[in-house]
């Protein structure tokens, strides 16, 4: 599997608009992994990102590794708008983890969907949207969530 790795590299808005570029581009090969946490892409970056994902020509098996890119509520909902499209989730609270299962109970997501948890901030309210979301019935097949 192709893995771009950007954890040690300076990302700044140009960077983050590059990388949306190529995944909207239809020309990335399946089952690419990008490694870009700890970048505080913020809120513009989230747009940039969920922009490519609801382009419809991500590839397919995408794994978007973005934690601890302090994306706000604003972001969150972008993210959540766009998963129909893709897989992505991040840092965001409480209200953003309820946009995201509500996104992940009523949109196509797609099969064998990949969402990592780890170092997100959405305390027990964020955990009992994303529980009950789970309890639907209506979560796609083959979900697999990293909690860590």
């Amino acid at each position: 599997h192709p893995i771009v790795d950007c954890r040690h590299m300076h990302m700044d808005r140009d960077s983050v608009k590059l990388i949306a570029e190529i995944l909207a581009s239809g020309k990335c090969p399946s089952h690419v992994s990008i490694y870009c946490w700890g970048k505080n892409l913020g809120d513009t970056g989230a747009a940039l990102i969920a922009q490519a994902l609801q382009s419809g020509q991500c590839p397919t098996h995408l794994t978007l590794y973005l934690w601890n890119n302090h994306f706000g509520e604003a972001g969150a909902k972008r993210l959540s708008q766009a998963l129909k499209h893709c897989p992505v989730v991040n840092q965001f609270g409480p209200r953003g983890a309820a946009a995201f299962a509500e996104a992940l109970q009523h949109s196509k997501a797609p099969e064998h969907l990949f969402i990592n948890f780890w170092d997100n901030d959405f305390a027990a309210e964020g955990a009992a949207h994303i529980g009950s979301a789970l309890a639907s019935g209506n979560c796609p097949p083959h979900l697999a969530l990293v909690l860590g």
